[in-house]
């Protein structure tokens, strides 16, 4: 991301990382820069939405979630 720092998959590698390392807050911060520079890209809405959701805030959830259905609505 030093590098790139517009690469979405960069950052969606660095939140699921967090993630799986527990660090919600840092993961937080890493999957919503990857879905700001993939908002097509579902699983970044989602795993932002899931993470979003395990800190209790379900409203962002939501919202997250709700941006996964407009990039696709069949999804």
């Amino acid at each position: 991301v030093d590098l790139q720092p517009g690469n979405g998959r960069a950052w969606l590698a660095l939140g699921m990382a967090d993630l799986l390392q527990g660090d919600l807050g840092s993961a937080k911060e890493q999957l919503a820069h990857a879905a700001k520079h993939m908002p097509e890209h579902l699983g970044s809405w989602i795993a932002l939405g899931w993470v979003q959701l395990l800190q209790g805030d379900v409203d962002a959830a939501e919202t997250s979630f709700k941006a996964a259905l407009t990039a696709d609505p069949n999804f």
